[in-house]
């Protein structure tokens, strides 16, 4: 678990959740019959609408940028996808950072529909985004992120704000109406914009492009089959707004962003901003082959059965980087990162690979030189617990104690290494 901050897993909907005992779509259609649950939904958000953002800790805390924040546009706010995208995605974070600061589930949006719903349907909209993201923040308690995530507003997302925020951190191009047309123009004309009917009178859009990897797609409402530099552009209009609001988030609080899409863009508001790339921000980017498919909740697990190995990979990581940014002459944390992988932490678990099958080699040996009649039942149990030995079968009678001891003292070396936490994680698998 991480260093408890206070603030961690407190979201203005939980409160809500908690009071009507909400764990299901169902649940939440049966509380909104009552005029009761729906008044007390409408006073939460006003009240969540109006909290700033406090306690939030100043180290080694991320800010979920595009492709991880829940709400941010353009992002599906079906329960399924947003459950792959934290149980696939955060533990890409959780693998350096303690905190991940996101807004989650807008109090700003919910106050806007309950107060500007006038039909039928408005209401029966409002019922199905909350069912969704009820699952949600259950789902973010049940595996145990709740515990590393500070939820805070940010900023909205309408014009005035986007371009305020985009002034501030150097970034007034990516909200230009004219270089989203040409970019939008651009990725059609390399036939990278995908659309599929996927209902009556429904398209779904989608970019492949190198500028934009992690971009989700997104479905388009209209009678006719949309025109691709449009799809093109309400897609990438709905990314930049998100990376953008995004950045200046993690601007004002001093912290790196983790972001799933492309990087470039963060690039150039790196080179706006031309300060000392932080050991944080090198964080962010780091890409680890051992962690790829472990699900969020396993690194939770992980990290909390295995806090001492972990402090000890992070601390190696850290000092890891801080040579490398000090060594390197790139300004590009990016690239830094790859630095920092190819020549500090891949042979390192190499290392450790290599150890352990040497070891389990070895000890294997010796067991089958040594077999002899009866058995030492202590001894089997103790060959039992050890993971990379499962399997080797009963210990003899003449079996040589002293190679076993031997076996364990070459574990405990192992289990020393800086390393052997990302060795834990890539056996999690």
């Amino acid at each position: 678990m991480a260093n408890g901050s206070s603030s961690a897993g407190n979201h203005w909907l939980y409160q809500w959740i908690d009071e009507y005992e909400a764990k299901s779509v169902a649940d939440v259609a049966d509380r909104m019959k009552n005029g009761g649950a729906a008044s007390r939904l409408q006073e939460l958000a006003a009240r969540g609408q109006n909290t700033e953002a406090s306690d939030i800790p100043l180290s080694l805390t991320v800010v979920a940028g595009p492709g991880l924040e829940p709400e941010a546009p353009g992002m599906c706010a079906d329960y399924e996808c947003q459950q792959r995208n934290i149980d696939l995605n955060f533990g890409n974070v959780l693998h350096y950072f303690d905190y991940v600061t996101m807004e989650g589930p807008s109090a700003r949006l919910y106050n806007s529909r309950i107060n500007n719903a006038s039909k039928k349907r408005d209401f029966e909209l409002t019922e199905w985004f909350l069912g969704q993201d009820v699952l949600l923040l259950n789902h973010i308690r049940n595996i145990g992120l709740a515990d590393y995530v500070v939820f805070s507003p940010k900023a909205c997302y309408c014009r005035q704000h986007l371009k305020e925020k985009a002034n501030d951190i150097g970034l007034a191009h990516l909200v230009d109406d004219e270089m989203v047309e040409d970019l939008a123009r651009l990725v059609s004309r390399e036939g990278n914009v995908h659309l599929v009917q996927d209902g009556p009178r429904t398209w779904y859009a989608s970019i492949r492009h190198p500028l934009f990897d992690g971009l989700a797609g997104s479905q388009i409402r209209q009678k006719t089959r949309p025109k691709k530099t449009e799809a093109a552009a309400s897609l990438i209009r709905n990314w930049l707004s998100a990376a953008v609001i995004d950045a200046a988030t993690a601007r004002g609080l001093e912290a790196p962003l983790a972001s799933f899409g492309s990087t470039s863009f963060f690039d150039r508001m790196q080179a706006a901003n031309p300060e000392k790339m932080s050991i944080d921000d090198v964080g962010a980017r780091i890409k680890i082959p051992a962690l790829v498919g472990l699900s969020t909740k396993s690194l939770i697990e992980l990290r909390n059965n295995e806090y001492h190995h972990f402090e000890k990979f992070r601390g190696a990581l850290r000092e890891a980087i801080a040579e490398t940014i000090e060594k390197s002459e790139s300004d590009s944390p990016d690239r830094v990162a790859e630095m920092v992988w190819q020549s500090k932490i891949r042979p390192a678990v190499a290392d450790i690979e290599r150890k352990i099958a040497a070891s389990d080699t070895a000890f294997r040996f010796k067991l089958g030189a040594a077999v002899g009649v009866g058995s030492i039942a202590a001894a089997i149990g103790l060959v039992a617990s050890l993971p990379w030995l499962i399997g080797v079968g009963t210990l003899a009678a003449a079996t040589p104690l002293p190679q076993f001891f031997k076996a364990t003292e070459d574990r405990q070396q192992i289990k020393s290494s800086d390393m052997y936490f990302l060795w834990k994680a890539k056996r999690a698998h």
